[in-house]
């Protein structure tokens, strides 16, 4: 009959190579898991990136489109000055009247420049948005990767 150390030598060999294997088993699973939720948040971050520039193209259009707006309503008004000034009698190319209607086209510039200018920083704020979730969307894909071969040398460790 066997000793009944050689078996129980025998059994913890086979428990401690079992528990190797499974050991590594895991180490894969888990790395693939890591990798996989890595991939889903670089491709979340790609997404909000797109839509940052979307938005950046957005405020781009929308600050245009209200200055071209205002520059509408400046010129109505523009108009509404001379009709007062030639109502009033006054030479509307000349003098005071002249100097009215100059004043007016420098607010109106003005005005239109800083609307421009608001959409255009907004638009920069989105762009940067997006640079941010461009350079979220590497880290995560480096992650991903990293976390595949982090498995491996621990199921390698493991067996």
């Amino acid at each position: 009959m066997a000793d009944p150390a050689t078996i129980m030598a025998g059994v913890g060999m086979g428990a401690s190579a079992l528990g190797g294997i499974m050991g590594a088993q895991g180490a894969r699973a888990q790395g693939a898991a890591a990798s996989q939720m890595g991939m889903f948040q670089a491709g979340v971050a790609q997404m909000n990136a797109r839509i940052a520039r979307q938005n950046a193209e957005y405020a781009d259009y929308q600050g245009e489109k209200q200055a071209q707006t205002y520059g509408m309503g400046a010129a109505q008004r523009m108009g509404h000055i001379k009709a007062g000034q030639g109502a009033s009698g006054l030479d509307v190319n000349s003098g005071s009247a002249k100097d009215v209607q100059a004043s007016q086209s420098v607010v109106t510039t003005m005005d239109m420049n800083q609307i421009r200018e608001n959409a255009a920083k907004a638009a920069f704020d989105y762009r940067v948005q997006a640079s941010s979730f461009d350079m979220e969307a590497v880290g995560d894909m480096f992650g991903a990767a990293n976390a595949r071969t982090a498995a491996r040398i621990n199921a390698n460790a493991s067996i």
